[in-house]
């Protein structure tokens, strides 16, 4: 029953519409300096994503 709330309130697509694309665009407008942390945030957002489903 815990997995299946993730899908019940759209969790994974809400994370990456509050989330996970708002920092990655923050990101993105401070390159080339930032190219680092975008990885390392890709990854991190990646695994988290991968838990919920």
């Amino acid at each position: 029953s815990l997995r299946r709330l993730a899908s019940k309130y759209a969790m994974p697509a809400r994370m990456w519409r509050h989330g996970i694309h708002s920092f990655l665009e923050l990101l993105r407008h401070r390159l080339p300096a930032s190219l680092e942390f975008i990885l390392m945030f890709i990854y991190l957002a990646y695994s988290m994503m991968a838990l919920l489903y």
